[in-house]
């Protein structure tokens, strides 16, 4: 919740839901990606859950697999909401990168494009 003068502002973000891509551990970054059966039944429960909520303007990032959460939330919702489609909510661009993530968290690693994920002691 924001304060603004007399008014509370609040603000909700919404992650899209699982892509073939996450359930295959690749960065997708600010390509284009399906949601997968997860992901589908993830943004199908966020839609029933928040389905009496009440928004006044909603921003959905341009790529589809935010477009697609956000239809699925949109059809379990009473009130039409009319979403803004905005590319400049994409995660940072990193350049063409599709890399499949190997590495364990905690584990000391270098990556390269030739070599991929090695670990270090």
């Amino acid at each position: 919740m924001i304060q603004i003068g007399q008014k509370a502002i609040q603000i909700w973000l919404v992650r899209h839901g699982q892509t073939e891509g996450n359930k295959l551990q690749i960065l997708q970054g600010q390509d284009d990606g399906q949601l997968s059966a997860l992901g589908v039944k993830q943004a199908e429960a966020l839609g029933k859950r928040i389905k009496k909520e009440n928004f006044d303007i909603v921003f959905v990032s341009d790529l589809a697999r935010t477009k697609q959460t956000f239809e699925l939330i949109q059809k379990h919702h009473t009130k039409q909401m009319i979403p803004n489609f905005e590319p400049l909510l994409r995660e940072k661009h990193a350049g063409n990168i599709r890399i499949i993530i190997w590495c364990f968290v905690g584990i000391k690693f270098s990556f390269t494009q030739k070599n991929g994920c090695r670990i270090r002691s």
